[in-house]
């Protein structure tokens, strides 16, 4: 239970993090004709990134209840999904500002992964 509400946690940080990055995606540095997607305010990127971290989130609670509940069949797609969200979470972010996939930003997506593979740790229960 605590990898799983470690991975709501972090979940809920990058969530939030996305949602400031998304909503605030460029400012008065954009206009006319842009040559990348971090100069328009209309790149379908902002939104992704939004959607991503929002996505996070839903799948880091579906992660906990499987893990509080014992039901693996859930965690695994759930947890597989997460991590495709989440790495696709840290380029798009990483992109939009200027430098690339940080070391950090890798290492904590690592830690969140690790963070996820413990929930599937969880042994199954029997329903009641």
């Amino acid at each position: 239970m605590i990898a799983a509400s470690l991975a709501v946690g972090w979940s809920t940080c990058a969530a939030w993090v996305a949602w400031i990055v998304g909503g605030l995606a460029c400012d008065e540095s954009c206009g006319g004709p842009a040559a990348a997607w971090t100069d328009s305010a209309d790149a379908w990127q902002w939104t992704a990134i939004v959607a991503l971290g929002v996505a996070l989130l839903v799948l880091s609670i579906v992660l906990w209840w499987a893990a509080k509940s014992g039901r693996p069949a859930v965690a695994w797609p759930a947890a597989i999904t997460w991590i495709a969200c989440g790495v696709a979470l840290v380029l798009l972010m990483s992109v939009a500002h200027d430098n690339g996939p940080t070391l950090r930003n890798l290492l904590l997506l690592g830690i969140a992964c690790v963070v996820t593979a413990a929930t599937f740790t969880a042994p199954e229960r029997e329903a009641t």
